[in-house]
Order: C-alpha cells, then structure tokens, then sequence
C-alpha cells in the first residue's frame, strides 16, 4: 500500500508530549520519522507509565542519539539534514540557536528543509521566553476561564488540550500544507507554530459570542457549556448522562422516553429554565446508568452515557473500526488519525535509545 508521506523523512528534535505527537501522526501517514534525542534520552522514556507513555507517542521511529554540542556529532547531525525534508523541534525559543540547529542556520545550507518550532507562545512576542506547560496554555488563553461550573470553579481538562491540539495537530496541518507548497514552489519555508494560539483558535463559539454583544462567556453560562437544560451533563444514581438535545425533537423524544412529559413546554431558556434542569437532575438520580440507557438507545435523542476510557475502548463502534493498535506488551494504543483515503500506517515498536545510529551512519556513507 501507498502512503501519503511515503519518502518523507523528519527529524524529529522534540522531548515530551507535543512535537512526538505530530511525529507519530507523520508516522501514521507514512513519513519516516527519526527522533534525534539527547544522550540520556527523551524525558519520555521515564515517565509514569513507563515505558507506555514514551511508547504511545514514538512508535514506529528511529532512535539516534546526539550530543549537539559535540563537534563530530554535530556534523553527522548536519549530514543528515541534507537528506531530510523536516525539521520538527519543540526546544524553547533560542535553544535551537545555541545549539547551531536553527533555522536561519539550516535552511542556509538546505533550503528545501522545512523547519517547523513547537512552542508555548511562539517565536516573538512579549511572552516568547515565559516557560509553560498545557496547563498554563490552556489558562492564559480562556480555555479554563470556560471549562467548569459555578460551583466546581475553573477545572484541569481531562487530556493535555494545548499539547495535542494547540501543538501536536497544529504542527501537521502546518506541515503538510508546508509540503503541499514546496511541491509547487520548490522551496521550504519556517513553520512557527504556537500552542497558546492553537488552544486560542478552538474558542471560535465563545468569540463569536462576544461579537454579537452577548458579554464574555463564564462557566457553565453559554448555550454549549451547560446553560441549557437539554444540553449538559446529568448525574444519575451511579453515573452521569450526556444530554445533547439540542433540537426540540430529540428534546420531545428524551422527555417522553424518561417519562417527563409534562416538561415539554418548560423553558428552556431564561431564568425559569433553572426550575426545567432541577427536575431533570432529580429525576435522573432515580436510576442507574445501564437502567437509563436501556430506555433512552432505542430513541434518536442525542444521550449517551458518560464512559470511562476502558469502556469506550471495548465499545464495539471502536473496535469494529480499526481504531485500536495490539502492543507487544499486551495492551493497546489508539490510532492517532481517521478519515483518511488510505489507512493509517500500523506504525511499529517504539525505538531503544540510540537503536538506529549505527544503521544511519551507514547510509549517510553510502
């Protein structure tokens, strides 16, 4: 089978969670990515689950391992540039540049490369040299300011946001549009790609909102963040439904179903809609997840259950569609893309440290 990256070669200068990320989705699309990695390693590699977590991001990579401040590595570095297409580096601003690994420095000698930074705020900008981590990310730009209730107050999203999407996606749509261009153009480019800016993006709803005079949005206050009494989150007697019943027919067929249909004319909006949620809420206490849904899946309604990771990972839709990757060590791993012409490439073992030195200097020989 063809891949879309097929010939591609990346090399990967990123430690942790972001730029490994946007690797292994080059990965997926058939790009050879070889991760360059300190002497002792990828921090990656030592943490927590390890080595599950290093092995969820970098499998199916090649391991060299440079100390860029050495001369005779820096120079198999640079050897190696020549015949690669990106770069891919998620070091804080200036870092690149110490190191002699810059872009201005690289793409001097191979203007075909295209050089793609993974930062928290970018290349310029008052806050360029601040350090950070999802978490302040998701802060800075509004993310949290949006994410709770009243009563939880701002809340730690379940899943590292500015890491994978603001940085990791952000990094391949750059790419690949980056690719797509050289192919016209024959000439790489600098990609600066900053997580804080991606995360920014993803409040398309609540700027739109501002726009249109409504105020900024708070917690738990606008019609997709848990104003609405047909579009939030229940607790039941040992769990919690999802209610997205948006449209009045799917709120008329949840209403019906549940045996509250003497709500079907409550408010939905407004202060009175309080009154519409806290007869939901007390009525949804009175049974179990399962007992729920064993009324409500049958009905076109927009409600599912509130499930923990294991199971959704053996809920059948996701196993029927290939969604899961079988590890050696006997779990399982999720692959990263969807919606493609071709299926994503069954990327390989994660690499030992330095695994491909010696097979690379081979064919820099060559």
């Amino acid at each position: 089978m063809s891949f879309a990256l097929e010939g591609i070669r990346v090399l990967e200068l990123a430690p942790l969670l972001p730029g490994p990320f946007c690797g292994l989705c080059l990965v997926e699309l058939g790009a050879e990515v070889i991760k360059v990695e300190p002497p002792y390693g990828d921090a990656m590699r030592f943490t927590p689950p390890a080595p599950q977590a290093f092995d969820a991001v970098n499998r199916g990579k090649r391991s060299v391992s440079f100390d860029l401040k050495n001369e005779e590595d820096r120079a198999l570095f640079l050897k190696l540039c020549a015949t690669s297409d990106v770069i891919l580096e998620g070091w804080r601003p200036g870092v690149a540049k110490r190191l002699g690994v810059d872009a201005e420095t690289l793409r001097a000698e191979h203007p075909q490369l295209i050089y793609c930074s993974i930062t928290g705020y970018g290349q310029s900008g008052t806050r360029r040299d601040h350090a950070g981590h999802d978490l302040n990310y998701n802060a800075v730009t509004g993310i949290l300011g949006v994410t709770g209730n009243q009563r939880s107050g701002p809340v730690v999203p379940g899943t590292p946001i500015a890491d994978l999407v603001g940085g990791g996606f952000h990094a391949v749509t750059a790419i690949l549009a980056a690719l797509i261009q050289r192919g016209k153009t024959g000439e790489g480019c600098v990609l600066d790609v900053a997580m804080s800016e991606g995360v920014l993006a993803m409040l398309v709803l609540a700027q739109a909102r501002m726009a249109g005079g409504a105020g900024e949005p708070g917690l738990g206050d606008d019609l997709l963040t848990g104003l609405l009494p047909n579009y939030r989150i229940y607790e039941t007697a040992d769990g919690h439904l999802a209610v997205g019943a948006l449209e009045p027919v799917f709120w008329q067929r949840f209403l019906r179903a549940v045996e509250l249909d003497h709500l079907q004319s409550a408010a939905i909006m407004g202060p009175e809609a309080a009154a519409t949620v806290d007869a939901v809420a007390a009525h949804l206490k009175t049974r179990t997840n399962s007992a729920w849904m064993a009324v409500l899946e049958p009905v076109d309604c927009c409600v599912e259950p509130v499930l923990g990771l294991a199971e959704a990972m053996a809920n059948p839709d996701f196993q029927t569609r290939d969604r899961w990757v079988d590890r050696p060590q006997g779990h399982q791993t999720l692959r990263l893309l969807t919606g493609l012409p071709m299926a994503p490439q069954a990327a390989g073992e994660s690499p030992a440290l330095n695994a491909d030195r010696a097979a690379i200097e081979r064919e820099l020989k060559s």
